[in-house]
């Protein structure tokens, strides 16, 4: 808990385990009150301890008038483009590798599938069903959702929008804490239940 902060994705992680073990409520709040006090510390105590390097690169760049805004705007829209163009070329291939319904079934009749996730709202899966098997996740709350599944497992993503777009969005998450082998649902669970395939509810 103290450290949670400090680990990308580790903080819903920790708090899904302190309700499996049953952590008291006063406990958990004060755990969490000082892992948040020292995330807040070390970034203030790293500014404290670079403060002369930061005013020294502030003047700098203050010295070089509109030249030093140009390098402060250029350096911002490359990080823009730089992040714009690994999300296109991540989008681009989860697109290339997605995955058929005839393609799943097979694989769920294989037990070739780690995770199968279906990624819409608890009240649409109520609504329409889901496919047999399915995981239904909070989207706050993946990395706990995903204990137990290996890193490389095979993992198919479902939803009911158009280009697997919430799907993509679930892919992304994942693939930042470490999962390799994410593929969308062709169609979604539309295609699914055209093919004429069971739901459950």
């Amino acid at each position: 808990m103290l450290f949670a902060k400090f680990v990308p994705g580790f903080g819903s992680v920790a708090t899904a385990l302190a309700g499996a073990i049953k952590l008291r409520y006063w406990t958990f709040v004060l755990f969490d009150a000082v892992g948040a006090a020292l995330w807040v510390g070390v970034g203030v105590g790293l500014g404290f301890l670079f403060r002369d390097a930061i005013s020294d690169v502030m003047a700098k760049l203050a010295s070089l008038g509109k030249y030093g805004v140009m390098l402060v705007i250029a350096g911002f829209v490359v990080w823009i483009v730089v992040k714009w163009c690994r999300r296109y070329l991540f989008i681009k291939q989860l697109r290339m590798d997605r995955v058929s319904v005839d393609e799943l079934k097979q694989m769920l009749s294989e037990k070739k599938v780690q995770a199968l996730v279906d990624v819409r709202s608890a009240l649409t899966q109520a609504a329409t069903g889901r496919i047999p098997g399915a995981l239904t996740i909070d989207m706050h709350m993946i990395d706990a959702a995903f204990k137990g599944v290996p890193a490389d497992g095979e993992v198919i993503l479902y939803c009911a929008c158009p280009n697997e777009a919430t799907a993509v969005k679930v892919a992304q998450r994942l693939r930042k804490v470490g999962y390799t082998r994410i593929r969308p649902l062709l169609g979604g669970i539309d295609a699914w239940i055209e093919a004429g395939h069971e739901v459950e509810h």
